[in-house]
């Protein structure tokens, strides 16, 4: 009769050694460590083992779970045109900071479109939202002084030439000059 042969397996560095049944286990001559003794049907069977978990973990994190949407955009806006802060207060003629006194208040509704590189989430807002609010002016904000009207830049008056340079001419107003 014919002994099986027999392995020491090295779990953590995954070698295989040959040894005689009987003989005593030795360390793993590369990691130092202790080795497993393993015939080798049971070392193909834990080897196929070992595959397909991996197999199987790496399809569970391929797929996406159904419960969760995806973190990046609402499924429900993806038809939609959507801006981002800035450019929605820049149209609404409000400061950014505003913009974000009428999201905390409720009354401009803005949608999560992912996260930044630090971490933080990026929100827009819907074109059909900014269109209305331009249409029909923004609410007031509660607690808050009704939104002022944009005020028109203040021009300073122009120079006027003196009397004698009423010409325009280069000479003329060389000729004002008062030496």
């Amino acid at each position: 009769m014919i002994d099986d042969p027999t392995i020491a397996w090295c779990a953590y560095c995954r070698k295989q050694t040959l040894i005689e049944a009987g003989e005593p286990l030795p360390l793993c001559s590369v990691c130092g460590r202790d080795q497993e003794q393993l015939s080798p049907r049971d070392l193909d069977a834990r080897l196929l083992a070992e595959k397909a978990e991996a197999i199987s973990s790496a399809i569970a994190r391929a797929l996406p779970t159904p419960a969760q949407p995806s973190p990046k955009r609402s499924r429900d806006v993806s038809d939609r045109k959507m801006h981002p802060k800035s450019y929605a207060a820049r149209v609404l003629g409000i400061h950014e900071s505003r913009l974000q006194d009428y999201i905390d208040a409720g009354l401009i509704h803005a949608t999560r479109w992912g996260t930044s590189k630090k971490g933080d989430p990026i929100e827009r807002i819907a074109d059909d939202e900014v269109k209305k609010y331009l249409r029909d002016g923004l609410p007031q904000l509660p607690g808050q002084p009704a939104p002022s009207p944009p005020r028109a830049r203040k021009m300073w008056p122009a120079p006027r030439p003196e009397d004698d340079a009423r010409d325009g001419t280069p000479g003329s107003r060389i000729r004002a000059l008062k030496v």
